[in-house]
């Protein structure tokens, strides 16, 4: 794994059985822990047999492979292991503490160990045990710096392993966990989970980020591509919405691009869809408008209504509403045009306006 400190941009980490540390672009590196991992000999052997060895690595053990920094506390690291432990130090290296749940059955992969952005000691983990044969999700917090762990697995498939977790940047109450097949997000802390499925592929959810300027959600998917969630702030202020019953989200900043595409060579070759072309907005109602159904108006400094969008709009020769007026959140992508003239009624029709 490879990690940057979140107290200093120029401190990356990179994992073996040790934690290097570098702080000059990757010119030099320095050691900053001991062996994390349980370092049993056996292990690391080539495997295979006596004939064709097994010469992807895939079934080494005592490696790192997740290193995070607290944004909460400068100088706390947690580090987990594909051997089952969890290790933690709070000055930058110097001292280290095997804090790994007790509890759990040895052996696991520790796939994740996430911090928390807001509490120092404040940490998630998780282990997968589906290669010794164990399929239930594992997916622990703990609040004192790893002497206790409480497990958030409550309501997950029991059959799917949880292979990443990432608490919200914004709201504290909010977490996403990537399991086996699915996506997940708890609003109270991880007490109760719900599927975030949506449009994404069933497939094993590795990494979950959230783009700090931006506020969408990255999701790393194995063997289904790379997934971006634009805009969680209705996920983010969805207790808020619920409780209030109508609601609208502040939408991001939005910007006109000119759009270009390159249909020769390689360029658009790995190329995803890009996001809405407009202003994404988002609103929350519990139940159906009444009447004709939601309208949105964009209004500028002044007060002036620049564009009113309601009524309904030609697909595929049908005749279908700007807005849907159902319950739940919905979203709209205003394009930055204005409302037309009134129209000229008397002229001919083709010249009359829209």
């Amino acid at each position: 794994p490879i990690a940057f400190a979140p107290w200093d941009p120029h401190t990356a980490w990179f994992g073996g059985n040790v934690i290097f540390q570098t702080q000059d672009r990757g010119r030099t590196w320095t050691v900053i822990s001991p062996d994390l991992s349980r370092n049993i000999k056996s292990h690391q052997q080539v495997p295979g047999g006596d004939i064709t060895h097994d010469v992807t690595g895939a079934e080494y053990a005592d490696t790192v492979i997740s290193i995070e920094g607290s944004p909460a506390a400068r100088g706390e690291i947690w580090a987990s292991t594909d051997d089952g432990l969890i290790q933690l130090t709070r000055d930058g290296g110097l001292h280290w503490t095997d804090v790994t749940p007790r509890g759990v059955a040895p052996w696991g992969y520790v796939t994740t160990v996430a911090p928390s952005p807001f509490d120092a000691g404040t940490s998630f983990a998780v282990i997968d045990r589906h290669l010794s044969g164990d399929d239930a999700p594992y997916l622990l917090k703990t609040v004192d710096f790893g002497a206790t762990w409480t497990s958030l697995a409550n309501g997950f498939p029991r059959d799917q392993w949880v292979k990443t977790v990432r608490p919200d940047p914004v709201n504290t109450q909010v977490l996403y966990a990537g399991l086996e097949r699915s996506l997940w997000v708890s609003f109270d802390g991880g007490s109760k989970w719900q599927p975030l499925q949506l449009n994404l592929p069933s497939s094993s959810v590795r990494d979950l980020r959230v783009q700090p300027h931006a506020d969408d959600l990255i999701v790393a998917t194995h063997g289904r591509a790379l997934w971006i969630f634009d805009d969680i702030r209705p996920l983010q202020e969805w207790s808020a919405a619920r409780a209030a019953g109508t609601y609208l989200f502040a939408p991001q900043p939005a910007y006109e691009f000119n759009y270009f595409e390159h249909e020769e060579g390689a360029y658009a070759e790995y190329a995803g869809a890009n996001p809405p072309n407009g202003a994404l907005i988002s609103f929350y109602q519990a139940k159906p408008a009444p009447g004709s159904g939601p309208s949105l108006e964009i209004i500028d400094d002044k007060g002036r209504v620049v564009r009113r969008i309601a009524g309904l709009h030609d697909v595929d020769g049908k005749k279908k509403p700007l807005i849907p007026n159902v319950a739940g959140i919905q979203r709209v992508v205003w394009n930055f045009t204005e409302n037309a003239p009134a129209k000229w009624l008397g002229t001919p029709t083709q010249f009359q306006g829209f």
